[in-house]
């Protein structure tokens, strides 16, 4: 009604928490395959794409493992598929993907340490950058997509400003987690619109305006409920 819509509830800011749930979880099996299959990232294993089908891969394999999180097992069980030949009972390895989510995890490492938080925002920006995409889609969502980003990276930004100027006690990035949550839920995103479509106008505003067509949307006398 007021031309804005929950920042929170753009599909970017879901990109962003898949980062952030990938970290807070140490690297779970679910939020690293969630990760590498979000289409507002680009990730690259040996300068190629990853195959869709080792992503697959690596997901039954971490599963048949047990696999609960956690760097160093991560670390060491991508080491030990380097001197097996099979991995699982299916064709293609998980090894390159298996390659690819320790590379995103050593990435985001220093954010497990404790530290400031204006640094643990600095490593995220990067990650942010380093790895970012545009989904293909049409050129108004493309559009969309860039104006939401800028505004996700502008509110961590001047988080981060923030915390570089008035707090600069180590902290665990559990507790940033929550900060970052808050900030984007407490910040609305207007979309650009255009005179063409659907306007939803009230019946004063309506005299004003040049339509093609009205649509009355409510009671009209008769519907009215009778007084008590």
């Amino acid at each position: 009604m007021f031309e804005a819509l929950p920042l929170a509830a753009e599909p970017y800011a879901a990109a962003l928490d898949l980062v952030l749930t990938f970290v807070t979880s140490g690297y779970s099996r679910t939020s690293a395959i969630k990760l590498l299959r979000s289409p507002h990232f680009h990730f690259n294993y040996d300068g190629k794409p990853v195959n869709p089908l080792s992503v697959d891969a690596l997901n039954l394999a971490l599963r048949e493992i047990n696999y609960l999180g956690g760097f160093s097992t991560l670390e060491s069980i991508v080491k030990s598929w380097k001197t097996t030949k099979n991995t699982n009972s299916i064709c293609v390895s998980p090894i390159p993907a298996g390659k690819l989510v320790l590379n995103l995890a050593k990435q985001l490492l220093p954010i497990t340490e404790p530290g400031a938080p204006a640094a643990h925002l600095d490593v995220l920006l990067q990650f942010l950058a380093r790895n970012g995409t545009v989904p293909v889609s049409s050129d108004d969502l493309r559009t969309r997509h860039l104006r939401v980003r800028v505004s996700i990276i502008s509110v961590l930004t001047a988080l981060r400003d923030a915390y570089s100027l008035h707090d600069e006690r180590p902290n665990n990035f559990i507790e940033l987690d929550r900060t970052i949550r808050r900030w984007i839920e407490s910040h609305t995103f207007s979309p650009r619109r255009d005179h063409a479509g659907v306007c939803l106008v009230d019946a004063e505003s309506a005299a004003f305006g040049n339509f093609s067509s009205v649509q009355l949307a409510g009671l009209i006398d008769g519907e009215w409920p009778n007084r008590p």
